[in-house]
């Protein structure tokens, strides 16, 4: 995860910044304003967001499901999961870019409403 990296799940904007003692600020945006913010330490690993009541961090928006992702300490880095880890959300977490990256085999970019998967090839 990069600082300042934002996932889009409908109308919901979610931004991280990972502050110096390696917690993570999370912030939570629905049409334009900010509706909840928490810090969360690396000992609080794994960090559930999502409509239910057992996330540590419960937003209650109706394109968000009940874990829409999970945070995860891991090698000094924290790590995003779509869903809880083991099942996906209904909608998917969508990464929005600001800085370039690596496009890889079977990756999903969403571009306003339109989902694009890249198919990589060979040609050798």
């Amino acid at each position: 995860m990069k600082e300042g990296q934002l996932l889009a799940v409908g109308d919901v904007r979610v931004s991280f910044m990972i502050l110096k003692n390696s917690s993570i600020q999370i912030e939570c945006a629905q049409n334009g304003k900010l509706e909840v913010r928490k810090i969360f330490d690396k000992k609080n690993s794994p960090i559930y967001v999502g409509r239910s009541d057992k996330c540590n961090m419960m937003f209650k928006a109706n394109s968000f499901s009940r874990f829409q992702f999970t945070l995860i300490y891991e090698k000094d880095n924290w790590i995003i999961f779509d869903g809880d880890s083991k099942k996906p959300s209904t909608n998917g977490t969508w990464s929005m870019l600001k800085d370039e990256t690596e496009i890889k085999n079977n990756m999903v970019i969403k571009v306003s409403e339109i989902s694009l998967k890249a198919k990589l090839q060979s040609n050798i």
